[in-house]
C-alpha cells in the first residue's frame, strides 16, 4: 500500500535494493544516533502516542503497521519518524554480542544481522528502547520487518 513501510523484507533483499538504488542501510551507531540517544526516540518516558504498538493488548494486537509518519509525537530530536514501533528495521551490522569477551557462536558468523526499533506487535514498552537490538537470520522475513536507507549514496559492501 502507498505510504506504508515495505515489509516481508529479508536482510539480503534490503541490501540488494540498496546496491541497485545506490544507497545503503544504516549501521547500528547511525541508527541509534538518529533516535537521539534517549530511552525512546521522543524522550525518556514511554508515550503510547509515540508509535504503533501492542502495549496493553495481546502480542500483535495492534494488527499491523500504520502509514509512515502516522505518529509525529514519536519524532526523534533529528525529526526522524517511526524509529520505534511500526516495523523493525534492518541495520548493516552482523550480529555480535556487545560483550568484549562474550560467547562465540560459529553459527552467527555473517548469518544473522541486527534489527532495531521494535514493531507493531511488541507489547512491552521496553521493547521500544532505542538501545534494544535483535538478531535475525539474513533470509528471515515477517510482516514486522522493514528497512530505512541512508541517503548519502555510499555504496554498501556485501
Amino acid at each position: 500500500q502507498d505510504n506504508f513501510p515495505v515489509v516481508h523484507i529479508t536482510y539480503n533483499d534490503a541490501a540488494a535494493y540498496c546496491v541497485w538504488a545506490g544507497l545503503r542501510l544504516p549501521n547500528e551507531a547511525e541508527w541509534e544516533n538518529a533516535t537521539g540517544g534517549k530511552d525512546f526516540p521522543w524522550g525518556a518516558q514511554w508515550n503510547a502516542k509515540g508509535c504503533q504498538h501492542s502495549v496493553g493488548l495481546a502480542r500483535g494486537g495492534a494488527g499491523g503497521p500504520r502509514p509512515v509518519g502516522s505518529f509525529p509525537q514519536g519524532a526523534s530530536p533529528w525529526g526522524c519518524l517511526d524509529m520505534a514501533g511500526n516495523v523493525y528495521e534492518w541495520t548493516s551490522n552482523p550480529y555480535q554480542p556487545y560483550l568484549k569477551d562474550g560467547p562465540k557462536n560459529a553459527r552467527m558468523h555473517g548469518l544473522r544481522r541486527v534489527i532495531r526499533g521494535g514493531s507493531f506487535g511488541n507489547d512491552e514498552p521496553s521493547d521500544f528502547y532505542t538501545f534494544r537490538r535483535t538478531s535475525v537470520g539474513t533470509q528471515d522475513s515477517t510482516e514486522a520487518q522493514g528497512f530505512r536507507v541512508c541517503l548519502d549514496g555510499t555504496r554498501p559492501r556485501l
